[in-house]
């Protein structure tokens, strides 16, 4: 298993859990897909002309139809960067996850994303968090201050965060070798797993522990 899957079963494992909160965070919201029409008029406006709210709109769209045309993505990037300074903490995650959905490689725009949600701390919401990461890892990109400061506000408290949530956390740490958490920040992500051992699959928690393994090699 490649590092880069050590988290796949866990990223896919849906459960329950008395210790964690009930209400949980609706992740499968930022992974709907839509079948493109040409009917659709998916591009009204060029995108170089577009405004910052439609210029959000083409972007999900493009991350719910999992284009792959790499030229609206670079297109999209310029853009993004041009009204940069415009989009707010929860606007950035959207265009994030819609570049993961589809994942496009792009540091340039992902760096200047995550200087941007680290200048809009005050507004993050603690169970959006893990979608921000997991869009990270999908890219390809690792921005060590934004993943340091991302844990850090899930750790005051990770069972907020849903089972889903902790399984995007986990698999966004195959993202690099080069970023090793703390063995108390590992050991809180991965409580929640031992104590509710019962209710995960087998893959899952051998995942865990080959990914821990991983990390020390």
């Amino acid at each position: 298993m490649t590092a880069r899957n050590l988290g796949l079963y866990a990223f896919k494992r849906h459960f329950t859990s008395p210790s964690l909160h009930k209400k949980q965070p609706k992740y499968d919201t930022y992974f709907k897909s839509t079948a493109l029409r040409v009917a659709d008029g998916f591009i009204i406006t060029p995108i170089h002309y577009q405004e910052p709210r439609e210029l959000i709109k083409t972007v999900v769209k493009g991350g719910n139809y999992r284009l792959e045309n790499r030229n609206f993505w670079i297109r999209c990037s310029s853009a993004v960067l041009y009204h940069a300074d415009s989009f707010s903490a929860k606007e950035l995650l959207q265009i994030a996850n819609a570049y993961g959905r589809v994942k496009h490689h792009d540091p340039t725009l992902f760096n200047a994303i995550a200087k941007l949600f680290l200048q809009h701390e005050d507004e993050w919401k603690l169970g959006e968090l893990p979608i921000v990461l997991n869009a990270f890892r999908a890219c390809a990109v690792f921005h060590k201050q934004l993943f340091k400061t991302v844990l850090s506000a899930i750790l005051k408290d990770v069972n907020a965060i849903g089972p889903q949530g902790l399984a995007f956390t986990l698999h966004s740490l195959t993202v690099t070798t080069d970023f090793s958490p703390s063995k108390a920040t590992m050991d809180a992500l991965i409580m929640p797993v031992f104590n509710n051992i019962s209710q995960f699959s087998i893959e899952v928690c051998c995942c865990i522990h080959a990914q821990q393994i991983a990390r020390r090699t």
